[in-house]
């Protein structure tokens, strides 16, 4: 903790160290806004200071950033006749219902809401990040092995593969006049939306077709 005094004479009544405890404690209730619960801890101040009994409510300021989860530094600033600023620091844990796997997935599963269930977490050990809405994920593809109990992000799953190199597919076209449909290979993998290169088995022509849905695409 650092220790700024400008102007200060040392004398009687002093501002105790539990007044500005109260007073951080106050402006965190104030300033700090979670959408889950939250706790603190301060770091413990010298106890051999004797600053003088402010005249002025004291002010509690965050000299670098905004609150965040995780470490904070914070300045402590008396504006009165006798001047003085510390400074200090406030660890605060953030708590919210993430989701985990409530049993294994391996790799290329699609996830169901049968494989999740939500725990209670302190946010800033979630360095890898975390998922609360199960719709982010529901349906998509595992890209690799994990474990019951992990704690889901966004990297853990991707969109799933519809097609993949090889398959057969219906090659589909329409327009307001007619619609035409033709048997054809996947030359790449393919996820819902996305442009593949496919053979026609008949013509055996190179198109690019949208993937609509498993074994099937259009070409527009």
């Amino acid at each position: 903790m650092g220790l700024i005094q400008n102007s200060v004479t040392w004398a009687t009544p002093k501002q105790s160290l539990e007044s500005i405890s109260q007073a951080v404690e106050q402006y965190l209730q104030n300033n700090y806004h979670a959408s889950g619960d939250f706790e603190y801890q301060m770091s413990t101040l010298d106890q051999r200071l004797k600053l003088p009994l402010c005249n002025n409510p004291l002010e509690i300021f965050t000299p670098y950033s905004a609150l965040k989860t995780g470490r904070n530094s914070l300045g402590i600033r008396c504006s009165g006749k006798k001047k003085w600023t510390i400074y200090t620091s406030v660890l605060i844990k953030t708590y919210r219902d993430v989701l985990v796997l409530a049993q294994p997935i391996q790799r290329g599963e699609i996830l169901t809401s049968n494989h999740l269930r939500t725990i209670n977490r302190e946010l800033s050990q979630l360095r890898s990040g975390y998922i609360e809405n199960p719709q982010q994920i529901i349906n998509k593809q595992a890209n690799r092995n994990l474990s019951t109990g992990t704690v889901i992000n966004l990297r853990h799953f991707s969109v799933p593969k519809l097609i993949k190199k090889g398959d057969r597919v219906k090659i589909t076209h329409s327009s307001p006049y007619f619609q035409i449909s033709m048997n054809g290979i996947a030359m790449k993998d393919g996820k819902k939306g996305e442009n593949i290169t496919v053979k026609n088995i008949n013509s055996q022509r190179i198109v690019q077709a949208t993937v609509i849905k498993p074994g099937q695409v259009t070409v527009f």
